[in-house]
């Protein structure tokens, strides 16, 4: 929903409205250019995730877990297992 901004309380209400409702905001001014307005949060879950698919093997290996967990296809390992496996690293 594009939103004008007129002053600095209008800037602060949208900065509260991002953060409180998670929803991007597109801000334009009086000459119509435009910026997207999101909160600080998601914008770093955003670059991390970008971060992580852009390694293809990385990218195949989240998938094929995400599709592994929807067909219950997980393993339970205790902490002592854990642990064994680290050792070995």
């Amino acid at each position: 929903m594009p939103v004008t901004v007129s002053k600095k309380a209008d800037i602060k209400d949208i900065i509260e409205r991002v953060n409180k409702d998670r929803t991007p905001i597109t801000i334009v001014d009086d000459s119509g250019l435009s910026a997207v307005m999101i909160s600080t949060e998601d914008f770093e879950s955003m670059n991390e995730t970008i971060y992580l698919l852009s390694s293809k093997a990385n990218a195949k290996w989240i998938y094929e877990s995400m599709k592994e967990a929807e067909n219950n296809q997980t393993k339970v390992f205790d902490i002592e297992e854990l642990e064994k496996m680290a050792d070995g690293c």
